[in-house]
């Protein structure tokens, strides 16, 4: 059986976490309100391994913030649902759009420094990565370009 209406079940809770008493006529919102944020830094932390992704997802017509994580082995951490996703079969349920790219160790910084686990902007990352010891912060929480 395919996990795939969990997952859209999960994002759907995203979107009621967001609140359906927003204006229908808006296509994306920009604060987070879910757990993705907290669960993708736990598990990049405790795995010791993979990419944190900051970025939106699409749920229900709207795009929302969302994190999530990218796994060496080519897989999709999803943290709404817990499960390990192929790309393609993530980029198919929820039309991510990356925004940033964090490591173990630059998540860790960041959410010491912030008192969150995200998502951050591009003054924190600036000065916490940059304080952290890194003078060029231009390979850190990247921005990816398509």
């Amino acid at each position: 059986m395919s996990k795939a209406p969990a997952i859209f079940a999960l994002l759907i809770l995203g979107f009621v976490m967001y609140g359906a008493s927003r204006n229908p006529k808006e296509e994306a919102i920009s604060e987070p309100r879910g757990t993705c944020y907290e669960d993708a830094w736990r598990f990049v932390i405790k795995e010791e391994e993979g990419t944190l992704v900051h970025g939106t997802a699409v749920s229900l017509g709207r795009r929302l913030p969302h994190a999530w994580v990218e796994l060496p082995t080519g897989y999709i951490w999803e943290p709404y649902s817990g499960e390990y996703l192929t790309k393609e079969r993530f980029r198919e349920l929820v039309d991510p759009i990356e925004e940033y790219r964090y490591s173990a160790t630059e998540a860790a910084i960041m959410a010491a420094r912030v008192g969150k686990h995200g998502p951050w902007n591009e003054e924190e990352r600036t000065a916490y990565l940059k304080m952290a010891g890194n003078p060029d912060t231009s390979s850190l929480g990247m921005l990816r370009s398509s």
